[in-house]
């Protein structure tokens, strides 16, 4: 793929630039489209299997963002966003051992009674 080099004389310069990254972005979107479409071909079942992993992780994450505030970093630094999102999701996690510990407690309730 040629380089554009342009000077500030030349008139039109932003002109062939922008025309350049264009160009470029639209070498990089064929690029992407022959792999996902070789690995839609050669891969159905491990992409399958890794859409359907993928799927229930950016559900946690979208759960995150729309209960836990984490739409925008709180406070400023990598370390302390990284406290955030380790917080937010350690209380992710216990509300959810909460929840199955309550359903374990009523299905053994009801064996033992039924019994």
């Amino acid at each position: 793929m040629p380089h554009i080099v342009a000077d500030v004389a030349i008139p039109n310069t932003t002109k062939l630039l922008q025309e350049g990254r264009k160009r470029v972005l639209r070498a990089i979107e064929r690029e992407k489209k022959k792999i996902d479409d070789s690995l839609k071909r050669y891969y159905p079942e491990k992409r399958k299997k890794a859409l359907k992993i993928r799927k229930r992780i950016e559900a946690k994450f979208g759960e995150a963002k729309k209960h836990y505030r984490m739409v925008r970093a709180r406070y400023r630094g990598r370390w302390r966003v990284a406290i955030q999102v380790f917080m937010s999701f350690i209380v992710m996690n216990l509300k959810r051992v909460v929840k199955l510990l309550k359903i374990g407690e009523n299905s053994l309730n009801l064996a033992l009674s039924s019994g």
